[in-house]
């Protein structure tokens, strides 16, 4: 790794410290609500998600899921990575 990944990887692991994917989600939501978050081909064009659509998806999901897959909060962290192909 080059010491600029190295440098960009400790910047984002500060803004991200002590926070869970949720966390993450529900604050790319409040700030970037409208913007495109993901898109998949669907049929003959392209399903695109804002951020909002997205994490409301995620808190439907975990509503349903959480008590089926006994799913605990964890420590675990999400970090976006620049250069990774699309």
């Amino acid at each position: 790794m080059t010491a600029e990944t190295l440098q960009r990887r400790a910047e984002i692991e500060r803004q991200i410290s002590g926070l869970t994917l949720r966390d993450l989600l529900e604050r790319i939501a409040r700030e970037e609500g409208d913007a495109p978050a993901f898109s998949d081909e669907a049929g003959d064009g392209w399903q695109t998600l804002t951020w909002a659509q997205a994490y409301q998806r995620v808190l439907r999901l975990a509503a349903v899921d959480r008590p089926r897959l006994a799913m605990r909060p964890s420590p675990r962290r999400c970090c976006d990575a620049d250069g990774w192909p699309a």
